[in-house]
């Protein structure tokens, strides 16, 4: 939807002041599609604003923009976003707007403004968001040279075409918003579509005259770079789909197979929750594994997902950041399964005692993104005064497992 509303409104960007309804009601696609949009959106309506008014700002002036049909169209546009705030305005237990970033605010400033691009249209890198093994130095180097290139090429040719607060200010807004309250893989799109819309809106201004020698760099310099983009989009296409066909993806369809065929799911199941800092002892008990076998169950196995509703197999993200529940849950009812794995940055914490349980299975599955693959673990231990009711499971080597490599 979001791509959808960036097409229109490239679209519709040069007949904005003629048929202004139009170019709000392709914005409002975008600002429906997600907050990032709406930020977007925002920033687009303040370079229009700017444009009308200039650096003169006169009563008059504003009388008659007030009778405009681009005054209510504006309008239109923010009534529109101030209902979607009113609908997607989180409650205070959401989980979502508790997140913390990985990295400080000033590193994720860094990133949006000069890695983010590169990585939205050519690359394949994990750069500094999430990346298990950590980033290289002269990966980083790579990347930030690779946007920093990107960026002043764009920056040329916006103001050629004078868009260049078009570009500066909405990106601006998204960079600093999404910096500072979320941003992931999945956002990196995003800027492709923005990047692919400023573009648009600068060939498509038929109002600027620009040599032969010009009109020919520009072409050669955007098949350029189309190409690439395109050519990369392809290759990662292709080896996630080998990739998808080849490997195991995940771990849920064999662990909830294992847990099914046991009986295993008529016990307490715990699944294992994330740590934010092993020094501090601190954790995050609303990120728990579990919900890719809750796909293959008809009710909520695991007792610490969605506060155990029985309902709910899937994330409901309602916040439980002390783990007061998770607490008190294991103290009157201790576990008779645990869900685990073998990286460091999932635990039991200290509320379990791993003496009394034993590893009877373990699974091994690859996380897909692009062109790359992470390998996923996922353990599932038993308690040992449980065990002789289960002889089809055997006890394995713990320490065996964590190294096992996945073929």
């Amino acid at each position: 939807m979001m791509m959808l509303g960036f097409v229109l409104s490239a679209l519709m960007y040069k007949e904005r002041n003629e048929k202004p309804y139009r170019f709000t009601a392709a914005l409002c696609v975008i600002c429906g599609a997600s907050a990032y949009g709406m930020v977007i959106a925002a920033g687009i309506s303040l370079v229009w604003l700017w444009e009308i008014f200039g650096k003169s700002i006169s009563l008059d002036k504003i009388k008659i923009f007030i009778k405009s049909k681009i005054f209510s169209a504006i309008v239109f546009l923010f009534i529109f976003n101030v209902l979607i705030l009113l609908c997607i305005y989180p409650y205070p237990d959401a989980y979502g707007i508790a997140v913390n970033q990985k990295n400080s605010y000033l590193a994720m400033l860094f990133y949006m403004f000069f890695i983010a691009p590169a990585e939205a249209i050519f690359f394949n890198g994990l750069s500094v968001l999430g990346n298990k093994g950590g980033v290289s130095t002269s990966h980083l180097i790579y990347l930030f040279i690779i946007g920093y290139i990107l960026n002043i090429a764009l920056f040329v040719t916006v103001k050629r075409f004078k868009k260049l607060a078009l570009f500066i200010v909405p990106y601006c807004l998204f960079a600093v918003f999404a910096g500072k309250v979320y941003f992931w893989y999945h956002h990196l799109g995003i800027i492709a579509m923005f990047y692919m819309f400023l573009l648009w809106c600068c060939f498509d201004d038929k109002k600027l005259i620009y040599k032969s020698t010009e009109k020919k760099y520009l072409t050669y310099m955007g098949g350029v770079l189309a190409i690439i983009a395109i050519a990369t989009s392809i290759y990662a296409s292709a080896a996630a789909s080998f990739n998808d066909i080849t490997l195991n993806y995940g771990t849920g369809r064999e662990a909830s197979e294992f847990i099914n065929d046991n009986k295993l799911d008529h016990l307490t199941i715990l699944a294992a929750w994330k740590i934010i800092n092993p020094d501090e002892k601190s954790y995050d008990y609303n990120a728990v594994l579990g919900v890719d076998e809750s796909a293959y169950f008809d009710k909520n196995i695991f007792y610490n997902l969605n506060y155990g509703l029985n309902n709910k197999c899937y994330l409901t993200h309602k916040l439980d950041m002390d783990g007061n529940y998770t607490k008190s849950l294991i103290k009157n009812n201790y576990p008779d399964v645990l869900l685990g794995t073998s990286d460091s940055t999932y635990t039991f914490g200290a509320e379990i005692n791993m003496d009394d349980f034993v590893l009877v299975k373990s699974f091994y599955g690859n996380t897909i993104w692009k062109a790359s693959t992470i390998e996923d673990t996922e353990f599932i231990y038993i308690r040992k005064d449980l065990l002789k009711n289960y002889p089809n499971l055997k006890p394995l080597n713990l320490e065996e497992e964590k190294v096992h490599k996945i073929g």
